[in-house]
């Protein structure tokens, strides 16, 4: 069957998703299938075994826009559009019961339909205003009950012989004006049956069987030609058949039903010609066939057949099944096999390589559970045993990092947001921002402030830089060297694309920092970038949030103990400890400089900071560029007094012009009332806000004010000219 896995010259392999959802929460559910309702295509559900069903907005899947629970007891198990009256989507359960849920309904499900025998449903198929499902072995039978919504007090029949085990997987044709109601199943028991749903009698129901020898994991019918007609290898035995049994065989509904497949729990792929069930090929194993470039090696199938884009088939005898395969550590990838119905030899190739985790954080981490394709925008959707739903680009394009998905991570306290648009950018836009958190602040709350830039600025890469009282207070501009030199060449990347997509403007970078942890980094990133400024954006605009203070040994103490927990012993002696050492420390810095008659070092770069020498980055003159000073009188570690002093130095610094910076009180005000001042440096104040968390404290005025500071920036296009 041969076991190289051919490469389409047309492979896509997106880096990272286009968007996505990820669970919140330390259990991480399954998404264990995924369904595009025919009711109400722009939305797509996902079945979680929390349990619940969660609809989503196709077009921003950041949080699903209803969450249906489910009773603890009662798991979906499978889904299926039901394109009848008013119902959507039909969904089975393991209580014994198949829901109904109306598109237009924000109730539970509307109608129950309970099964004869109380076992548990595995499997669920719809066509028209019949239902299909099968049951779990219980005691010696196993069952499927087809309903028909026009009457569903029972079940129209009721088939008990067609399997001897847990029926796993149900279809109907596609082709339903051709093969109306012709029911496709497959279960552990291995065999694969075609049954005609339009006679009740079981025995003249079946159409065909065939043994596959293997548990079976799911069925369908495979891809082919038009011109598909099957040859077999030993011509039929003719058998002599009563008028009723030639009027079935002859029945153009149950004849030419083409070619249908059968991966099984063992990974492996059988292809039978479903009028008599003639094996075409059988035991293919999935998991041979392996790629070298890109690399990939399958450990499992997700899933296969319609629910994946199926490229046409022209050749008469070529049988094509494309699948879904999975490995162990969350990449993916989408293949196809094309099987030569005259001497079943394969052909298989791969279609789209899919990253896991370890290349690209936003990605998958675990196993893929469930998938599901729209042809319309040419997404890929893709769930999995992490608790992620992703979308991905299968059309040619560029994909892009989802803005709400978790940044990458580039360095021990570096992490990067990718733009999310391909868009060229509005004039003098930033092509960068970068946020540089409050010390140990976690990512994600140091993200909050990172998804907006992203927003705002779709074009732009956005960096997080995190900091930790060892990283800002006491390491070297040296020890943080390299995570500044990572944050540079990224940020010469972005420049360089602005420059391709904006020949002749000048790329700008936005600074966004917090508190004196945020400050510190900052001052190293810029000094390294004056030492090799070539390629840099040049700084747009800073926003300088609850900063400078001051750094004495208590104000760093306070800082560093502010969430230490001290209800027990041991906790007391640690946040004694910890300030003890930081005061000691600061305390002996502070010393150190002023017996050398030198300027303390952080005074120093406070100076250094309101000097155009220091952002002195690209082929520019040097500009100290625009600042917005964002402060509370609440803050109990930045003394008011310090920002007051440090804008006015800053202004003077620009304007030649000592005096007040202009403050626009900011606490109770609405956001339509904001009225920001045209002038290069200003304070925006609140009153009651605390430390670094003035957008939690007042969200929608905050963004405003940053809005329109920036809008006034980007409208002058470059920063005023220092006339130091």
């Amino acid at each position: 069957m041969g076991d190289q896995l051919q490469v389409d010259p047309a492979c896509q392999c997106p880096v990272r998703p286009v968007d996505g959802y990820v669970s919140r929460g330390d259990r991480k559910p399954y998404l264990s299938h995924l369904l595009q309702p025919s009711a109400s295509p722009q939305h797509l559900l996902a079945v979680s075994d929390v349990p619940a069903l969660l609809l989503f907005d196709k077009a921003r899947l950041a949080q699903p826009m209803r969450t249906i629970p489910v009773p603890a007891d009662e798991n979906i198990t499978g889904v299926a559009n039901v394109e009848y009256a008013s119902a959507a989507w039909a969904g089975s359960s393991q209580a014994g019961y198949i829901a109904l849920w109306d598109a237009r309904s924000q109730s539970a499900d509307a109608v129950r339909l309970a099964g004869p025998s109380g076992a548990p449903y595995l499997s669920v198929a719809a066509n028209g205003p019949h239902i299909a499902a099968g049951t779990e072995l219980v005691g010696a039978d196993a069952a499927i009950d087809l309903w028909d919504m026009r009457n569903p007090q029972t079940p129209l029949c009721t088939y008990g012989d067609v399997h001897s085990d847990d029926i796993m997987t149900l279809t109907f044709h596609p082709d339903a004006a051709a093969h109306p109601n012709i029911l496709l199943s497959g279960g552990m028991d291995g065999l694969v049956s075609a049954i005609d749903t339009t006679i009740a009698q079981e025995e003249d129901a079946v159409i065909s069987v065939g043994n596959t020898d293997s548990s079976l994991a799911r069925v369908g019918f495979a891809t082919h030609a038009p011109s598909y007609r099957y040859a077999p290898k030993t011509p039929p035995t003719d058998v002599d058949l009563d008028e009723k049994d030639l009027a079935l065989s002859t029945d153009p509904r149950r004849t030419a039903l083409g070619p249908v497949y059968a991966v099984s729990n063992m990974q492996t792929l059988g292809v039978w010609d479903a009028d008599k069930f003639d094996c075409i090929v059988s035991d293919v194993a999935v998991r041979t066939p392996t790629s070298f470039r890109p690399p990939w090696v399958t450990d499992y199938v997700v899933d296969a057949g319609s629910v994946l884009p199926t490229p046409i088939v022209a050749d008469a005898g070529t049988v094509r099944i494309p699948m879904m395969v999975g490995d162990q550590e969350g990449g993916a990838a989408l293949i196809s096999v094309d099987v030569d119905a005259s001497d079943a030899s394969a052909q298989w190739t791969l279609h789209a390589r899919l990253p896991c985790a370890q290349t690209s954080s936003q990605a998958h981490s675990d196993i893929v559970r469930s998938v599901a394709w729209d042809a319309n925008t040419q997404r890929l959707f893709t769930g999995g045993e992490d608790g992620k739903l992703l979308a991905w680009a299968l059309d040619g394009s560029t994909p892009q990092a989802a803005h709400h998905l978790v940044p990458d991570q580039l360095g021990p306290l570096l992490y990067v947001r990718h733009p999310v648009s391909q868009a060229p950018p509005q004039p003098h836009a930033p092509c960068a921002v970068m946020v540089c958190g409050w010390m140990d602040a976690q990512l994600k709350h140091v993200d909050k402030y990172a998804k907006p830039y992203s927003e705002m600025y779709p074009h732009a890469t956005v960096l997080i830089q995190l900091s930790t009282a060892k990283s800002a207070f006491f390491t070297t501009r040296e020890g943080n060297r390299p995570e500044a030199e990572t944050s540079l060449e990224v940020l010469r990347s972005a420049s360089d694309r602005a420059r391709s997509m904006v020949p002749g403007e000048r790329p700008t970078v936005l600074f966004h920092s917090f508190s004196n942890g945020g400050f510190i980094p900052l001052m190293t990133l810029l000094y390294f970038g004056c030492k090799d400024p070539m390629r840099l954006p040049q700084p747009l605009a800073h926003i300088m949030e609850c900063s400078p203070g001051v750094l004495s040994g208590k104000t760093l103490a306070d800082a560093m103990t502010v969430a230490a927990d001290t209800s027990t012993m041991y906790g007391r002696t640690s946040e004694w400890m910890s300030r003890t050492l930081s005061r000691a420390l600061m305390d002996g810095i502070a010393g150190y400089s002023l017996a050398r008659g030198q300027e303390h070092p952080f005074e120093q770069a406070k100076r250094e900071f309101n000097e155009p020498a220091t952002w002195a980055w690209s082929d520019a003159p040097a500009r100290i560029p625009p600042r917005l000073y964002t402060m509370t009188l609440a803050d109990q570690f930045i003394p008011p007094d310090r920002v007051y002093k440090h804008a006015a130095q800053m202004n003077a610094a620009i304007t030649g012009h000592a005096g007040d910076v202009p403050v626009v009180d900011m606490e109770g005000l609405a956001p339509e009332d904001v009225r920001l001042n045209n002038v290069p440096v200003q304070i925006c104040r609140w009153e009651h806000a605390m430390h670094c968390a003035l957008a939690r404290h007042a969200g929608p005025t905050y963004w405003t004010a940053i809005r329109q500071f920036l809008t006034s920036v980007v409208a002058t296009g470059v920063a005023p000219q220092s006339k130091l």
